[in-house]
Parts: C-alpha cells; structure tokens; sequence
C-alpha cells in the first residue's frame, strides 16, 4: 500500500532556517508527527508518523523520546515522504516502512526528548 496524504502544517516544533519537525493535520483529519531527516538541493525526505493524543501527551510531559514515538508507534508504521525538486517540477513520493524497516541510526538520538517545546501547543489550534 502506497500511502497519499494531503498535509497543512498547525504547528512547526523545532526549525533551523526551516521547519524540521511539525505536526501537521492530514486530509483525514489525524495529526501526523513529521520529521526531516535528510536534505539536499535536489531532496527532502521526511519520517510521518499518526500523532495521536496518547503519543502528544507523553512527549509534552518528557515520558518518551522523539526516538521512542518513532521507533514505538502503535502502528508499526512509518510514512517516507520525498519531495523531489527539479527546476519547476516538484514531485512527492510517498512509501510506507515497518518501523523495523527503518535502522536506528536514521532516527533521532533515543535521548532527545521535546516536551519544553510543546508547552505551547494547543492541539485544537
């Protein structure tokens, strides 16, 4: 199954000259947690991972890691988005992996936790 989601942005987590990690409402209606993980001037490539109220809730309150709500996710799934920029072309390829699918060391760092940045989040924003 190749995954096609629609994605607006609600709420930029972390940014350096550009968001990194969002949650951004799909056409569905879920929240999706998504993170850059790789950039280039041809590429992006983004992890999305369903962000529900149970994961929200324990990286507000630094229960889990930005890694474990990855690695963890109740699905077992993680959405690869790469947006794919060629002069005026711009072409998005979605691909869904098993978590498992997925080394370790293309996650965040397992002791990165985000809560202090989420303080401010309002999820019905």
């Amino acid at each position: 199954m190749k995954p096609n989601l629609k994605l607006s942005v609600k709420y930029i987590i972390l940014h350096y000259d550009r968001p990194i990690l969002t949650i951004c409402s799909a056409d569905s209606g879920a929240d999706q947690l998504c993170m850059l993980v790789d950039e280039s001037s041809e590429f992006d490539k983004w992890f999305i991972i369903e962000l529900t109220d149970n994961i929200l809730q324990e990286l507000i309150d630094d229960k889990i890691s930005l890694y474990s709500a990855f690695k963890n996710n109740p699905c077992g799934k993680i959405t690869v988005l790469t947006e794919i920029s060629t002069g005026h072309q711009h072409i998005e390829e979605f691909r869904l992996l098993l978590t498992k699918q997925i080394a370790d060391n293309d996650l965040p760092l397992p002791e990165l936790y985000i809560g202090s940045y989420l303080k401010d989040y309002n999820k019905k924003g």
